[in-house]
């Protein structure tokens, strides 16, 4: 497992040889905001960042961590005016990669080059179907309104034709965060927002609300056709408060998981791992002050307690996104 970090760019650590604890993999200095590992070729890795490196909008490894390179300088500048590549996610064993930040845009060669598919700035959620490479979510907040407004989008046609399947705001906002689809089951997919998650069974077409409280929700789908993940903390900035769900049905029912570790923190994302039922990650606030301890919550056997991972890293940082 990898995990992108507050300055500290990639850190891996491997699960076969846990007591090796958390390696750097690159990047030291850079905020990554978001990682994705192709699992089919899995030294090839791509990093979003924060935007603070000027024309540097994203980075990529071919050789596990050993090298990255910059990308930035062929990506066309966005209508929105916001030059920004903070989430990133491919398509396994192929050329095609999609980012989202300022715009949504889509690369056929490993992010040689790039166009614009959808022009809305300022996105949070970016979700390419594992069922279906063509099938993409994106959602944010709306840019230059005069009232807070969110919304999800999605596209069966690979970003040339988007349907908006959600909008809130101005007087029922709700940022939109995150978005699942399920590994298996072709429109299934779950959407995170502040305060609700909602569920889809047919591509957004009929959405429904299934889970309320008042947390930024981060979503993810563990194997087999029912297991999903729900976790988040108080959209305040303040540390505490987190929560986090188990659903054994599709999404369509949860139960509370988040036992004594997990409700004192701040949680930043959340990821399942499809090998293992009943494993999750969430990434973390470090305590004030650090104290060295994992960043890492670890969830086994389907919804028992969240408990630390099984090594730390010996200093305290943020994770951004994990996979």
């Amino acid at each position: 497992i990898c995990a992108g970090t507050q300055g500290k760019g990639v850190s891996c650590l491997d699960l076969r040889a846990p007591r090796r604890g958390w390696q750097p993999a690159g990047l030291d200095g850079v905020n990554v905001t978001g990682l994705w590992i192709d699992p089919e070729r899995p030294d090839l890795m791509f990093a979003g960042t924060d935007g603070a490196f000027d024309v540097i909008l994203m980075f990529r490894t071919r050789d596990g961590g050993g090298t990255w390179e910059p990308i930035g300088a062929n990506v066309p500048f966005p209508q929105s005016g916001v030059r920004l590549m903070s989430l990133v996610q491919g398509v396994p064993g192929s050329s095609t990669v999609f980012a989202a930040g300022g715009s949504v845009w889509r690369s056929d060669d490993l992010g040689e080059t790039w166009r614009e598919v959808l022009t809305q700035a300022y996105q949070a959620a970016l979700e390419v179907a594992p069922t279906d490479p063509e099938t993409v979510w994106a959602g944010g907040d709306l840019a230059f309104t005069f009232a807070p407004a969110s919304y999800t989008a999605v596209t069966r046609d690979g970003g040339a034709g988007w349907r908006v399947v959600w909008e809130t705001g101005p007087s029922t906002y709700a940022p939109s965060l995150d978005a699942a689809a399920h590994p298996a089951i072709d429109g299934l997919a779950l959407l995170g927002y502040g305060g609700y998650v909602l569920r889809t069974e047919d591509h957004g077409g009929t959405i429904a609300p299934v889970l309320q409280s008042p947390v930024g929700f981060r979503l993810d789908w563990g194997p087999g056709p029912g297991l999903a993940y729900a976790a988040g903390s108080p959209l305040t900035n303040a540390t505490g408060g987190a929560e986090a769900y188990l659903s054994r049905d599709g999404g369509a029912s949860w139960a509370s998981i988040a036992g004594k570790t997990l409700v004192p923190r701040r949680i930043f994302d959340l990821t399942a791992d499809l090998r293992w039922a009943g494993v999750a990650f969430a990434t973390l606030e470090p305590p004030d002050p650090p104290s060295g301890e994992a960043l890492f919550l670890l969830a086994r056997e389907e919804g028992g307690d969240y408990g630390r991972s099984s090594d730390g890293r010996p200093r305290a940082v943020t994770f951004g996104d994990c996979l």
